[in-house]
């Protein structure tokens, strides 16, 4: 017999029982201390009584040949790995996993069978749940970040295993976090359907584009917004509020340039959010080029122990690069930097205010922060603190609630390059990651691109080697076409952020590791021609 179908169970190194599987190749097996031995197989897994080799019990939930199998020390738990690339964790007593984790690159999501999750900033673009409509209709598949303002739940993934179950967990998570979680499942927070109609051609005038949607008596319609190249159309001003309606309508006078254009329209409810399938408009005529703004902040000379070496500098750097790189990719180049004692948080403020003052919806805007982030201990706020920094941070530094809100309402395609993560400083504020910030801008709500330095417990690095930080030093570099990896002529912002990523990853040694978040919806970006 093929090994592959046996396996003999010892004690004391005598035989106790030859365990032979006719339908499934075994691939693992592992001893549960106290429970039994494990059995990982095609397509099954199960549970043997030790002495005896008796069927305790099969688990569900596995979707591939179950490769790998490793228990807890204290029996209670163990994980499986699996040809269907997802690792999950199980209580032993239980059929279905407790959590499974799926993993790429540097980005991952865990989730419960339930639906609750938490993830790294570009997680939620990693599953997606498919919904069954019946057997006449196509599934409806829906993003995870559809269901942030229910299911997103880190705190509750924190707890789960420890706890031993959801009930427990959501105990838990009360007591120790002060956050109460409605226990509920996927089915009780499915998304509102849309349907999106527009013309097909547009003109130098308007076209008006209408969007219907139905929520359902327990999650009605609350808002819907138009969503152009990705970006909300008209900021906030376009977004239509409801009061808890079952169906809504709404519409939009959109004016587009020539060119090809993708529309969604988007529907929320008190819980989660649905869109519609894309609708392409195309104006005709040559598409003009865009024009670029940037609003570049560096700051180095904060007071005491935070000061940094290149922040500053490093704002010199990237426009003075895109000055050159980028004027054959825009039409016009026009930049504002703010450097140490200019980037305070009132020229911030305007600078952004210059940003959605200038742009329109053909044009690309990059906002660039290189300097501290930081966390109010009191409120859990993160903040971009300015050099006139002072113990209240409401007051004196930029939240990333007010930075979101302005982004919202600046037209155009934006980049945001975020290197906020510095190390160094000893003070009474405490260093905080950008990665709320970085998952909240990608979203559909606000369509921006996402450049982040580093995340979740690594720091910014710079040197007196490269005199820059690694990161800009990388972006730098790039545009000046060390990132054109086709050899087309052309940087684009994807190769941009590969390329800056390789290079900070060699500089650091693995210690820093940028990523890129960027919303499903945008097209692609040309940055600079070298």
């Amino acid at each position: 017999m093929d090994n592959f179908f046996q396996f003999t169970v010892l004690e004391n190194g005598k035989p106790l029982y030859q365990h032979k599987s006719l339908a499934d190749r075994i691939y693992s097996v592992s001893l549960v201390p106290g429970r039994g031995v494990l059995v990982g197989a095609s397509f099954d897994m199960y549970l043997l009584e030790t002495k005896t080799g008796k069927l305790i019990r099969q688990y569900r939930g596995d979707r591939g040949l179950t490769t790998a199998l490793a228990p807890a020390p204290d029996g209670r738990h163990f994980v499986s790995g699996s040809t269907d690339q997802v690792l999950r964790v199980w209580a032993v007593d239980r059929e279905e996993p407790a959590l499974s984790v799926f993993a790429v690159s540097r980005e991952w999501i865990a989730w419960t069978p339930q639906g609750y999750y938490a993830c790294s900033p570009y997680g939620e673009r990693l599953i997606a749940w498919q919904v069954s409509a019946g057997i006449a209709k196509l599934p409806a598949v829906h993003p995870a970040m559809r269901f942030r303002a229910s299911l997103y739940q880190p705190a509750l993934i924190k707890y789960l295993i420890p706890a031993g179950d959801m009930r427990l967990g959501l105990a838990m998570v009360s007591k120790f976090e002060r956050q109460q979680i409605t226990a509920t499942g996927l089915a009780d927070v499915l998304p509102p359907g849309v349907a999106l109609t527009a013309p097909g051609a547009a003109t130098d005038k308007p076209i008006t584009v209408r969007a219907t949607a139905e929520g359902s008596a327990k999650n009605p319609i609350v808002a819907m917004r138009l969503l152009v190249e990705g970006r909300p159309y008209d900021g906030a001003a376009g977004a239509k509020r409801f009061d808890k309606q079952l169906k809504a309508e709404a519409s939009w006078e959109v004016t587009l340039g020539p060119g090809t254009h993708t529309l969604v329209a988007l529907a929320e409810s008190p819980v989660s959010k649905g869109g519609s399938a894309p609708a392409v408009v195309t104006r005709a005529g040559a598409e003009p080029r865009p024009n670029l703004y940037v609003l570049a902040v560096g700051v180095s000379t904060y007071p005491g122990s935070m000061k940094l070496n290149y922040a500053a500098s490093d704002a010199v750097l990237l426009t003075d690069t895109l000055r050159v790189r980028s004027k054959a990719v825009f039409g016009t180049i026009e930049m504002k930097v703010l450097t140490d004692e200019l980037g305070t948080k009132k020229n911030i403020r305007e600078g952004l205010d210059w940003l959605k003052a200038q742009m329109t919806a053909k044009d690309v805007g990059i906002v660039f922060f290189s300097g501290h982030g930081g966390r109010d201990e009191g409120t859990g706020k993160f903040y971009l603190i300015p050099v006139d920094v002072g113990p209240d941070m409401e007051r004196t530094c930029l939240s990333g609630e007010e930075l979101k809100s302005r982004l919202e309402d600046v037209p155009g395609r934006l980049v945001a390059i975020l290197d906020a993560g510095h190390s160094g400083a000893v003070t009474e504020i405490r260093p905080a990651q950008t990665d709320n910030l970085v998952r909240d801008l990608m979203t559909d709500d606000y369509g921006v691109v996402v450049l982040a330095s580093s995340l979740g417990r690594e720091y910014a690095l710079e040197s007196p080697a490269t005199k820059a930080g690694f990161y800009t030093l990388g972006l730098t570099e790039g545009m000046d076409g060390r990132a054109d990896f086709n050899r087309d002529g052309v940087v684009y912002l994807s190769e941009l952020e590969y390329y800056a990523a390789l290079r900070v990853q060699q500089l650091s040694g693995g210690r820093q590791n940028p990523t890129l978040g960027r919303p499903s919806t945008i097209r692609p970006l040309a940055i600079s021609k070298p």
